[in-house]
């Protein structure tokens, strides 16, 4: 399993890679974070009013389907999918 997490740029735009290591240092995340400096992840992750409320948790499994997507966080429903999947 890898966890990746990716930075769209902030909410309001104008994130910098120095806003990404504060962010990184003060919540101690481990897992790479990758900058979305395009901004191509957004149109993925909008909602129909063009909204892109954030974090957005994907878990794709190994035949690259998207298995499990959600806007909110819910741990035990992603804990259930990553389970089945490892199995």
């Amino acid at each position: 399993m890898v966890v990746v997490g990716v930075n769209q740029g902030g909410l309001k735009g104008g994130d910098t890679v120095e806003i990404l290591e504060q962010f990184v240092g003060q919540t101690g995340v481990t897992f790479p974070i990758g900058v979305d400096v395009n901004q191509t992840f957004e149109r993925y992750a909008a909602n129909e009013d063009g909204i892109s409320p954030f974090p957005l948790d994907v878990i794709i499994g190994k035949d690259g389907n998207i298995e499990y997507l959600a806007r909110e966080f819910h741990p035990d429903e992603m804990t259930a999918v990553i389970d089945r999947l490892l199995q």
